[in-house]
């Protein structure tokens, strides 16, 4: 039995993007042996930013003989009353090049016709794979794509190389311009630019030698185990399985580096230093026993480490700057009261047909009136709901919005049910 690896490298794929296209890598690769009437066995996928990848293990060497029926035409017309061929079956002889004693008269549902049961000898399966493999690739579909060259083909990123053996040898073929070979490449500063790949056994161990972890899990697990090990004591890194998926595809070869800020920038709502860490810097947040935000955070890095702690002050002097800005933001906005944002509404669009965000408001409190009629509570929650979208930490964090409303309502003492 044979082995079959295949490497798509490509500029960095967005992070989101990388485990749909691989399954449907998977999905194609299974069809075009389900077409040659081969069962794939063990499949393992790979992938990293810059490469989607799949090893198949106990492959046949040919894809099985196929049996054909090839059908003629009716018996009244290709045999005589004599049972001799007709011209018209001896003309069907002749284009399918059988002897007339190969012929036989095959019962369909229409009634009997002239044919013969054709065998086709299976291909090899490495030329079933060369002629298939770049219908695979053209049939992921992406949510957003881009040309790179005349020839105007629109993927997810511009192709850089392929990667296709079958045990040692190499299965030929050509898809946009690049032919395929065993040069995969290693990491983009820390490996090396070309990595040959002598056979499908030798792909995972030459790559993390290069500082690329094609195995997702690998990756997932080194993350895990660095957040764990980088925590000062008494503390732990907050549950993010989104974040630990996020990271695990943005990188290569992820590495977590712990940073600090200032404890002053406590003061500042949790939710407003968690979102500026996660959705802008990609930052793990750190509580201690009691679940409270701790004055560090860890953030993953595509680097082999941070010696010198470089990395460690740039990340902070950015931390820093944007933390500067959110604090900036939460006190100049509560200087303005919600109820003065009401009418702020007006010029804030919601949709051109439908009018601004403060008719988007009275249409709420209608609502709200009529589903309970006496509710003042429910009636002023509506009013406010929306105003938060003239806040200027709305505006710079659009991901909290709503959550800001509330905690702008909490600052100006309105009841919790409002708030």
């Amino acid at each position: 039995m044979n082995k079959f690896l295949f490497e798509l490298g490509t500029e960095e794929i967005p992070a989101k993007m990388i485990e749909p296209a691989l399954k449907q890598l998977e999905s194609g690769f299974r069809k075009l042996l389900s077409e040659s009437s081969v069962q794939a066995h063990g499949i393992h996928l790979y992938s990293s930013p810059r490469r989607l990848a799949l090893l198949a293990e106990d492959l046949p060497h040919t894809q099985p003989d196929q049996q054909s029926t090839i059908i003629g035409p009716h018996e009244r017309a290709a045999r005589g009353h004599n049972g001799e061929l007709t011209r018209a079956g001896e003309g069907f002889a002749r284009q399918h090049g059988i002897p007339a004693d190969q012929l036989e008269m095959i019962e369909t549902d229409k009634g009997r016709y002239l044919g013969f049961e054709q065998v086709n000898p299976g291909l090899p399966l490495p030329a079933v794979l060369a002629s298939g493999l770049g219908m695979v690739i053209a049939q992921i579909a992406w949510p957003r794509n881009m040309y790179w060259r005349e020839g105007r083909f629109r993927f997810v990123r511009p192709i850089r190389w392929l990667v296709a053996l079958w045990n040692g040898q190499i299965v030929d073929f050509e898809f946009e311009g690049i032919r395929s070979n065993r040069r995969s490449s290693g990491h983009r500063f820390l490996g090396a630019p070309e990595v040959e790949i002598p056979s499908p056994d030798r792909y995972v161990e030459l790559l993390r030698e290069n500082f690329v972890l094609v195995d997702a899990g690998q990756r997932r697990a080194k993350i895990e185990r660095e957040l764990a090990e980088l925590t000062p004591g008494g503390c732990t890194v907050a549950d993010d399985p989104e974040l630990l998926e996020l990271t695990c595809f943005l990188n290569e070869h992820p590495t977590a580096v712990l940073g600090q800020f200032e404890s002053s920038f406590l003061k500042l709502p949790r939710e407003i230093l968690v979102t500026v860490m996660r959705h802008h810097q990609k930052y793990f947040a750190v509580i201690g026993d009691s679940e409270e935000l701790q004055p560090f955070f860890v953030t993953v890095t595509n680097s082999a480490g941070d010696p010198d702690g470089r990395i460690r002050i740039g990340h902070e002097r950015v931390l820093r700057a944007r933390l500067e800005d959110a604090v900036f933001f939460w006190e100049s906005d509560r200087k303005t009261k919600l109820e003065k944002r009401v009418e702020s509404l007006a010029r804030v669009t919601f949709q051109q047909e439908l009018g601004s965000y403060l008719d988007k408001a009275r249409r709420l409190q209608e609502i709200c009136r009529r589903l309970s009629p006496d509710n003042q509570t429910l009636y002023q929650a509506a009013l406010l709901c929306k105003t938060d979208l003239t806040t200027a930490t709305v505006f710079e964090i659009s991901e909290l919005q709503g959550v800001m409303g509330g905690l702008y309502a909490r600052e100006e003492g309105y009841p919790e049910d409002i708030w």
